[in-house]
């Protein structure tokens, strides 16, 4: 369990406008509203996010115990798809300045984004490595792949390759957006790879380690 986080934010919320439309949610009832709900909270998410306007408690943290506590909160749905789910780890991994919680809502969503678009006997695999001074994190899967003219794209909202077949798959296609917006707001870096259509995919995550200054830190030391 990692140790209560008792570091000032990052950064300080700045008022966000709703996004909610009038009466959207509360004409909706039961399942439906509670969707419209968690819809309309990650699109605020996005956006602050997107804004630099979200909070971030960054502190140095291990990836490799956020890594390992999203793989057993994701391993009940994996294990009911019949999706084998595994970890590749290197030893001795530098420790990140990130805000934990958030860095685990990425890899949740990116997993979540995998489960849904890998078959049943497929296998998604979330590796971690070191690269100069950061850290690369990669969820491979062996799904339906993406065309290359999709790649650059799959991280916009709502965006999606097969419109029809993603809607039956669920997901509300925000998903990849948030952990896009999230990494950014980190000062890392996010890519979609894949050889193309039934050939899997990979995404692939940089992040700085808690030695090398961020994008986002150079940029407030600078002003």
């Amino acid at each position: 369990m990692m140790p209560p986080d008792r570091g000032k934010p990052a950064t300080v919320s700045a008022s966000t406008p709703t996004l909610e439309p009038p009466g959207l949610v509360s004409c909706a009832s039961g399942p439906e509203s509670g969707r419209l709900r968690r819809l309309v909270d990650d699109l605020q998410k996005v956006s602050r996010a997107e804004e630099r306007q979200l909070d971030l408690r960054l502190r140095p943290i291990s990836l490799t115990a956020v890594v390992e506590a999203a793989a057993q909160a994701a391993g009940p749905a994996y294990a009911a798809k019949g999706i084998a789910l595994e970890t590749a780890i290197a030893e001795r991994l530098p420790e990140l300045a990130a805000d934990p919680d958030r860095i685990g809502e990425v890899l949740a969503n990116i997993l979540d984004n995998a489960l849904r678009h890998t078959p049943t006997g497929g296998r998604v695999e979330v590796r971690a490595a070191r690269r100069s001074d950061e850290v690369e994190l990669t969820v491979a899967d062996t799904g339906e792949g993406i065309p290359p003219e999709h790649l650059s794209r799959v991280f916009e909202r709502f965006y999606r390759i097969d419109s029809g077949r993603t809607r039956a798959l669920g997901g509300s296609g925000i998903g990849l957006a948030i952990a896009s917006a999230l990494v950014e707001a980190h000062g890392g870096r996010i890519r979609a790879e894949s050889e193309g259509p039934g050939k899997g995919a990979r995404v692939v995550v940089t992040l700085p380690t808690a030695r090398r200054p961020s994008a986002v830190e150079r940029s407030k030391a600078e002003e």
